[in-house]
């Protein structure tokens, strides 16, 4: 239950406070040489992992290929929106 409700107030706070600008500024941190060192880390902790239970290699590629696709349609979703709407 307070799960519920923090994710209410939190969800409320982004759409008071705009929540374009949360996420564009997500996106430029994401970008930034930091954050890539971060990510490369993390993959390289993710490899460790994946290498040490080889038996569930499938469950595991999917489940980070899963993420990976839609982290990327949600970052991308306004362009990816106006390509769609271009076709027609």
């Amino acid at each position: 239950m307070r799960f519920w409700v923090f994710w209410a107030l939190g969800a409320c706070a982004l759409w008071a406070q705009g929540a374009e600008d949360f996420f564009n500024a997500i996106e430029a941190q994401l970008k930034s040489n930091t954050a890539k060192g971060i990510l490369m880390l993390i993959f390289i902790g993710i490899a460790f992992y994946v290498w040490r239970n080889l038996d569930r290699w499938r469950e595991i590629f999917f489940t980070i290929l899963g993420v990976v696709l839609g982290i990327m349609l949600f970052f991308k979703a306004p362009a990816l929106a106006s390509w769609f709407m271009g076709l027609f």
